[in-house]
């Protein structure tokens, strides 16, 4: 993907808009060979501490850490109700 350098701090300008017409998002990807996300930025957040923040929580996979972790708890949690719904 243009503009992406490689590695795992790869950041560049994603998208304008609105009034100000200032920079509202960036692409950040991890590691190289994964698909970059698109950052935004939160609430009481500036835009290059929520892509610092994104990276650093990554260990090296393309969502989040804490994120991962809340989905594979889920995904258990709906596998064990499925197999009580069975018995």
């Amino acid at each position: 993907m243009r503009g992406l350098r490689r590695g795992r701090s790869a950041v560049c300008r994603c998208f304008e808009g609105g009034r100000d017409r200032g920079t509202k998002g960036r692409r950040a990807r991890g590691r190289d060979g994964v698909n970059p996300m698109y950052v935004s930025i939160g609430h009481r957040m500036d835009l290059i501490g929520t892509v610092r923040l994104i990276l650093r929580c990554g260990n090296g996979h393309r969502v989040p850490e804490p994120t991962r972790l809340a989905d594979q708890l889920a995904a258990q949690f709906k596998n064990s109700l499925s197999m009580n719904a069975g018995e």
